[in-house]
């Protein structure tokens, strides 16, 4: 039995489990958001250990004896409406304090380890990647007005972004200008990334599995900051060198991730520059425009089978040297294309990459 941790109507879930089913797998997808709705999880320790995921139905699902989980995405637990903010915050910790510690406690291979998960801080990504050689954009993170003032004026062309997403939407990166400046005084609330604008080039969106890396990459419009609000771009495959497929598993070693999509970008001089890395981010739009197979890779995985080196026939990937020309497709299959995408774009979780 395989274990998919998740909400109910996640896309990249329903993937992978068809992807499972096709091996010959038992899948179960366990709901976080039923637990205080129905379901119920209870840890046993002793003599030995039990894991026990109860569904509102009454079956009951072992964890301790499934041979892997896929800790994809931790929904919210359900807390009744009547509750105060306050009673609603200590049932939430409460849940999410169990879930974790079971999925830490529990002797199953696990896609990722939730203490994997939950320590990679946008800082600490920056110095790992730069102390393995991967080039950065200088960066400054601060609550500072001064500070920021007197970075924008060193570098010149600026962009900024909070430190972590959002629940309630996108934030995308943005140009530091003339409306940040006046916002300036509001950075004392909360601080926020700032970074040289890596202009021109490529944008790249990687994904590693286990020890399977999937790279497209696309070029965005102009005056677009944020690449993934540009949803009229191509995706294609691109081969990394070896070099920097080399540093981004010594990333992935260093943090003890087995998955996790990157984003880097590859600057007309050749030179690649890591961005970010979410241990939960998307690749099933990637998937629809490529055709890259990242989801039998993960069912792979899970399965502990060896990893799939086949491509489809269109999935085929371009050099890096050579930027690529957008892919010979009829208007209505473009449109097609990017409506898939745009529709797994919004039913992820907004606070994602």
């Amino acid at each position: 039995m395989i274990v998919i941790i998740s909400f109910a109507d996640d896309l990249h879930a329903r993937a992978v489990r068809r992807e499972l089913v096709r091996l010959g797998k038992r899948v179960e997808i366990l709901d976080v958001a039923a637990l205080g709705a129905g379901d119920h999880l209870t840890f046993r320790e002793g003599d030995r250990m039990e894991a026990i995921w109860t569904r509102a139905t009454g079956e009951q699902i072992d964890l301790c004896a499934a041979e892997a989980i896929w800790h994809r995405r931790i929904a919210t637990p359900r807390v009744p409406a009547c509750a105060t903010d306050n009673e609603r915050g200590f049932a939430l910790a409460q849940w999410n304090a169990l879930l974790l510690g079971i999925l830490e406690a529990i002797p199953v291979r696990m896609i990722n380890s939730p203490l994997a998960d939950r320590f990679l801080e946008k800082a600490y990504q920056l110095a790992v990647a730069r102390r393995l050689g991967l080039r950065i954009p200088r960066t400054t993170i601060t609550s500072r007005a001064a500070d920021v003032q007197a970075f924008a004026t060193q570098e010149g062309s600026v962009v900024h972004k909070p430190i972590t997403g959002s629940n309630v939407r996108m934030l995308a990166t943005r140009r530091y200008d003339d409306a940040s400046i006046a916002a300036l005084d509001s950075l004392a609330l909360a601080p926020e990334i700032f970074q040289e604008a890596v202009c021109g080039g490529r944008e790249l969106r990687i994904t590693v599995i286990g020890s399977r890396i999937f790279a497209a990459e696309f070029r965005p419009g102009d005056n677009i900051v944020d690449g993934r609000t540009d949803l009229e771009t191509s995706y294609r495959a691109h081969q990394l060198p070896a070099s920097v497929e080399a540093q981004l598993h010594a990333v992935m070693e260093s943090f003890g991730l087995v998955y996790a999509t990157i984003d880097m970008k590859l600057t007309d001089a050749g030179d690649y520059v890591f961005l970010e890395l979410n241990p939960q981010g998307q690749f099933l739009y990637i998937e629809l425009l490529t055709g890259l197979p990242m989801a039998s890779a993960v069912a792979e995985l899970l399965a502990g089978e060896r990893v799939s080196t086949r491509k489809e026939p269109h999935a085929q990937a371009t050099s890096p040297a050579t930027p690529s020309a957008p892919t010979a497709r009829s208007p209505r299959a473009r449109q097609g294309d990017r409506g898939r995408a745009r529709f797994d774009l919004e039913q992820r979780h907004p606070g994602s990459r």
